[in-house]
């Protein structure tokens, strides 16, 4: 890693003015962004699993054009921030915890500090259960809190469900926890080895294509599939987050219908219990709601207003 933080801001097609900085919380080196100037508050987007600040730069503007100052990281193992192992496509981390050790360090920085008040919390998929956490453990305490897709659960069948029980199990007696958990085609990223008319992402083909060149241009963006040992600190982590105390803010999750990744009885599940909450389920959706046709981002836009001036953020 160089000294400066990269942004690939034309990648990106965010605002101009983006920062990228190192931090360094306990056991890695990660890299974070900031787009100040925006005086209506702060909002701080959490990533989801093979993600980084790039993809999220058309969020990142429709979020500075509504007044808002942006701040956003690759976690460990991920983007351009420090990965654990010599093989870095493997998706992997040693405990679920150490995500919270990143957040930490985010919250802590100086720059992060003086941005301006209310907060409103962002997280999508893997990030969402890595923010349930932060709110549960309240190291954060922010205004509202927009839940696209959050990884509350994986979407697996009965059988997988067993299989993975049986994996984990058996990766623990030979020691294969950083063994890629399986796939055919572990060392290239999904967007460059599936089609459009097949992927779980999105149902738009110019956002697909979008992610696919950043990964054409920036090699070192990509990521593989998670090891054995993510995926069982994964499930761990999800069951743990179900059975939990809801957070009190007020929280929007956001689902498309055609959701296949993550679990949609859990988010379903956790909007029900959360005492302040709301759900809203978005017609022929995939996981990347933000990342969907122009009418079903409308559609996610409309009710990230709508609920941000309900409670005066």
């Amino acid at each position: 890693m160089t000294d400066t933080a990269p942004l690939h801001n034309d990648l990106a097609e965010a605002p101009d003015g983006g920062e990228a900085f190192w931090l360094e919380p306990a056991g890695a080196r990660i890299r974070a962004a900031i787009w100040k100037g925006g005086t209506r508050g702060t909002a701080f987007i959490f990533t989801g699993r093979t993600e980084y600040i790039e993809k999220y730069g058309r969020i990142i503007r429709q979020l500075c054009e509504r007044g808002f100052s942006v701040v956003s990281l690759d976690w460990r193992g991920q983007g351009l921030s420090e990965r654990p192992l010599k093989e870095r496509m493997k998706g992997h981390v040693e405990e679920f915890g150490d995500y919270q050790n990143d957040v930490a360090a985010l919250i802590a920085d100086d720059r992060v500090h003086d941005l301006p008040e209310p907060h409103v919390l962002i997280c999508h998929s893997m990030g969402g259960c890595i923010g349930t956490r932060t709110l549960i453990e309240r190291r954060m305490k922010p205004a509202a809190v927009i839940m696209s897709a959050p990884m509350l659960g994986l979407s697996m069948t009965r059988v997988e469900t067993v299989a993975s029980k049986v994996l984990i199990g058996g990766s623990r007696l030979v020691g294969g926890s950083t063994a890629f958990a399986p796939d055919p085609k572990p060392r290239i990223p999904y967007v460059q080895k599936t089609d459009f008319d097949s992927n779980t992402l999105t149902g738009d083909a110019e956002h697909f294509d979008w992610m696919r060149k950043h990964l054409e241009r920036v090699a070192d963006l990509g990521l593989g599939p998670p090891t054995i040992g993510w995926l069982d600190e994964a499930l761990k982590e999800t069951r743990e987050l179900l059975e939990a105390p809801a957070a009190a803010q007020p929280v929007l999750y956001l689902l498309g219908l055609e959701e296949e990744i993550v679990s949609p009885e859990s988010i379903r599940a956790a909007a029900a219990r959360a005492p302040n909450a709301e759900l809203v389920e978005i017609e022929g959706a995939k996981h990347e709601v933000f990342m969907e046709t122009s009418d079903r981002q409308t559609q996610a836009w409309a009710a990230i207003d709508g609920f941000l001036e309900k409670h005066g953020v």
